[in-house]
């Protein structure tokens, strides 16, 4: 006699939690790994794009940003590109809240992917990707980008975090 089982694994293969800067902890959806889309060169750039654009807002001649009035409204305007750790570690690096303003601090933007240049994509899980590349600027010479993809069941490729080696 023979029996056939058919079933399908779903594991969750990781929590993203982080401790913000004020000791609170901060839990983010699971993420789940059936992933039900590949992670592409278009989806890289577009997503890398918007995260600089998005990082950059409009400012008024005092730097007062003009569609953000507090950091957290900024963070959660992040949601469909980053992950919120991701969010509110950039808001925290860039931004300012003063008198219920929210401004931005003059300074340049990060060491960031470039689109025309190689890189590297390596599987951590099927639903966390490393993307990798070397990258040279005048402002910060050569440096290395890595750029953590997570998959989440509600949203698709999101970039989870990025670190450098300069």
């Amino acid at each position: 006699m023979m029996i056939k089982i058919n079933f399908v694994v779903i594991s969750i293969s990781m929590l993203l939690a982080i401790s913000d800067l004020s000791g609170s902890i901060i839990i983010e959806e699971p993420v789940v790994a059936m992933v039900e889309e590949a992670l592409t060169k278009e989806t890289i750039s577009d997503i890398s794009t918007n995260v600089m654009n998005h990082l950059v807002q409009p400012t008024d001649e005092s730097y007062r940003v003009l569609s953000y009035s507090n950091k957290d409204e900024l963070v959660e305007s992040f949601s469909p590109y980053t992950s919120l750790s991701l969010a509110k570690k950039m808001v925290d690096l860039y931004y300012r809240e003063h008198d219920n303003q929210l401004f931005i601090v003059p300074t340049e933007t990060p060491a960031w992917f470039v689109e025309s240049n190689d890189y590297s994509v390596d599987a951590v899980t099927d639903n966390h990707k490393v993307v990798t590349q070397t990258n040279t600027s005048d402002l910060y010479g050569t440096y290395t980008i890595h750029m953590d993809f997570v998959y989440k069941q509600s949203q698709g490729w999101i970039l989870h975090d990025v670190t450098y080696e300069y």
